[in-house]
């Protein structure tokens, strides 16, 4: 039986949801729409209501920016024979869309079997996840620390300004669900359990590369001393689980694409490839030159880089309070961005970093964490208005 907290946690989190959305049907208009970032900054499956009919209309709102290539990737798969691949042509989506990994957009297109509208589709799988993310953390962190923690690390990750993205058609939501789980299943030694959501992982988004590292040294680890057949038989079976979903993909690629190096190709015109040590010492060289660095935008910013600073920072001081397990969770999804990609985005990608918001709830009590909540949810609710209205968040 479920206590009165979580009853009530469970309400407000649904009611606090619900007050977004209103607000946002509400005062969509208080902040400009950004016709230069529309037209010359974002590709588009499903034209803004805005442009065409010059009428809000509150779910095509929320598909901003990369959920329109989930959306497209839903609703009619990735294109076949194409060799488009430049990011300066907003016309099309065209071969782009394969950056963009499988398993969120084949959820969505689950739901767009019954619904046949596939922005109504997402927007019923974004609030599902929204509820069952909810419920998993809620689980994991009362079953390894305390209920407490849990009602308090929900609301912080799910009301922190840029959370914005687990109400729009990203795969954060997904991403986070799938990384709770595993994150459990790892602390307890589940290998077969957690070596399955690794898998899903690995079709889901790149972010989570570092992770199969982790996973495979605490496995290795865990055998240690048992027999040599019995090793290898559990590292060649657990392999097979988190690596068969995305050779898969791989094999998808090659057969609509006749290339074997499509993927590469495809990163590249995203951002260059480079030596992985080499961009995180670009990476760190830009965050030197702060000052010159615009306040917010695309690739590199002054926002991004604090977050990656301060974000450092929380995982320094989190060491010893955090389980070793969840804090290399956290240090995985901190340093593979900065070693595959420049600061675009990276405040998004920390957004899922669930131990992170664990540890804040560990160190913030009574008025501290209730005045930072206040701050959370009032940078949200101003953050969500420029997020409908295609300014860059993240």
């Amino acid at each position: 039986m479920k206590s009165k907290n979580f009853i009530l946690s469970l309400m407000a989190f649904v009611f606090l949801n619900l007050a977004l959305y209103l607000f946002i049907f509400l005062f969509n208009s208080k902040v400009p729409f950004n016709n230069n970032n529309y037209i010359n900054n974002a590709h588009h499956y499903i034209q803004d209501s805005r442009v065409i009919l010059k009428k809000f209309k509150f779910i095509n709102a929320l598909g901003q920016y990369d959920s329109q290539w989930y959306l497209g990737i839903a609703d009619v798969g990735y294109p076949r024979k194409s060799s488009i691949i430049d990011t300066e042509n907003k016309t099309v989506l065209s071969g782009l869309s394969y950056a963009f990994f499988p398993f969120y957009p084949l959820a969505i297109s689950v739901f767009n079997i019954i619904l046949k509208n596939i922005e109504l589709s997402a927007f019923v799988l974004t609030n599902i996840l929204l509820i069952l993310n909810f419920f998993s953390l809620f689980f994991v962190i009362k079953k390894l620390f305390s209920e407490e923690l849990a009602i308090k690390t929900i609301f912080l990750l799910f009301f922190f300004p840029f959370s914005i993205f687990y109400r729009s058609y990203f795969t954060e939501g997904m991403l986070l669900l799938i990384i709770t789980w595993f994150s459990y299943f790892l602390v307890l030694n589940r290998y077969f359990l957690s070596s399955l959501l690794l898998g899903l992982l690995n079709i889901t988004k790149g972010n989570g590369i570092l992770l199969n590292l982790v996973f495979f040294y605490y496995l290795t680890k865990f055998l240690k001393g048992k027999k040599n057949f019995y090793q290898i038989k559990e590292i060649i079976l657990k392999s097979v689980f988190a690596f068969t979903p995305f050779i898969v993909f791989l094999i998808y690629i090659y057969f609509q694409t006749g290339s074997l190096s499509y993927l590469i190709e495809i990163r590249d015109s995203w951002v260059p490839n480079e030596f992985p040590l080499l961009r995180l010492l670009h990476n760190f060289l830009s965050i030197l030159s702060f000052l010159k660095l615009p306040l917010h935008l695309f690739h590199n910013s002054k926002i991004d880089a604090l977050v990656v600073l301060i974000t450092l920072q929380l995982l320094l001081l989190g060491r010893k309070k955090i389980p070793l397990k969840l804090w290399l969770v956290s240090f995985s999804l901190w340093l593979t961005p900065l070693m595959f990609s420049d600061l675009m985005s990276f405040t998004r990608h920390q957004t899922v970093s669930f131990p992170l918001f664990l540890y804040l709830s560990m160190v913030l009590k009574g008025p501290v964490y209730q005045a930072v909540f206040a701050v959370f949810i009032a940078g949200l609710f101003i953050v969500s208005l420029f997020f409908i209205n295609w300014y860059w968040i993240g």
